[in-house]
């Protein structure tokens, strides 16, 4: 199945681009595309007949393009250190998650993680953005007040256990990050 996920993924950027994957490129074509359509303001919403779905959410002006998305947050000791006007971190995603998600299409499935030292899912498996989910999924979000290190890879594992996620968006500051592997004989 992951196997099928990245040919899907490689196929979709090659319609969207009209560019190869050629040995030895390692994703610069597309790479390079994406930040000229930023730029321009071409973005994948304005190619309009070329995209298979047109985003109409949005995270911190990312475009969701997938209908079975994870978001990953980090709440490090960063998202909690106060800004100068007295809010911290965390007052602006709980904005910012709030109207992602409330402009999510039923068809949509979603689950948050919350990540420190643990990973915090909101739910085991994505659910459908149906207005009591995404209601639900608010109010929890914007309750949570974890803390601790943020274990990041931990986080992704979880993520990407769920045959149905395949795309994983991920809020962090890299600050604070920890990493642990277990390697086995």
């Amino acid at each position: 199945q992951p196997l099928q996920r990245l040919r899907f993924v490689v196929e979709e950027l090659t319609r969207f681009t009209g560019l190869g994957i050629e040995a030895g490129e390692q994703g610069a074509n597309h790479r390079g595309h994406a930040v000229d359509a930023h730029h321009d303001g071409r973005g994948a919403a304005a190619q309009g007949a070329q995209a298979r779905t047109i985003a109409r959410a949005n995270f911190v002006g990312l475009p969701l393009l997938s209908p079975r998305v994870c978001f990953a947050i980090d709440f490090s000791g960063s998202m909690w250190t106060p800004m100068p006007d007295g809010r911290v971190p965390k007052d602006l995603v709980d904005a910012r998650l709030r109207a992602t998600l409330e402009a999510l299409t039923p068809a949509t499935q979603f689950n948050i993680l919350v990540f420190t030292n643990d990973v915090i899912p909101w739910r085991p498996r994505l659910v459908p953005a149906q207005p009591a989910h995404v209601r639900a999924a608010i109010a929890d979000f914007e309750r949570c007040q974890e803390r601790g290190r943020g274990n990041f890879f931990d986080a992704a594992l979880f993520a990407l256990e769920d045959p149905g996620v395949d795309t994983l968006i991920t809020l962090t500051d890299g600050g604070g990050a920890e990493v642990s592997v277990a390697a086995t004989g």
